[in-house]
């Protein structure tokens, strides 16, 4: 099982803009072949959200950043951004879930 989190900052005053666009690319993503789930979180920090994305393997969390919704909604939402992401990719150690993690 694959796991990824990714912290984003989002420029002032352009919160609303940045959850409608996030709101599609979750929606989308959560139809993806191998997606175990796909949630936006708004941090405690002004202006900060947190992407916690679950995937069956890493096969599946490949085809989610080659897929066409994740590149023409990504493009849309960088632009929105203060600052790069912050990226976590994880590996499984073991899963509530029943699923074999991945070794």
């Amino acid at each position: 099982m694959r796991g990824i989190v990714a912290k984003i900052r989002i420029k002032e005053g352009r919160e609303a803009e940045f959850e409608a666009l996030a709101d599609g690319l979750v929606t989308q993503s959560r139809g993806e072949q191998g997606c175990l789930s796909y949630d936006l979180w708004r941090s405690d920090e002004a202006r900060e959200y947190v992407f916690i994305e679950r995937y069956a393997d890493e096969a599946a969390a490949q085809a989610h950043v080659k897929s066409d919704h994740y590149r023409r909604i990504g493009r849309l939402m960088g632009a929105l951004m203060d600052g790069a992401p912050i990226v976590f990719r994880l590996a499984a150690v073991t899963s509530a879930a029943g699923v074999a993690p991945d070794k």
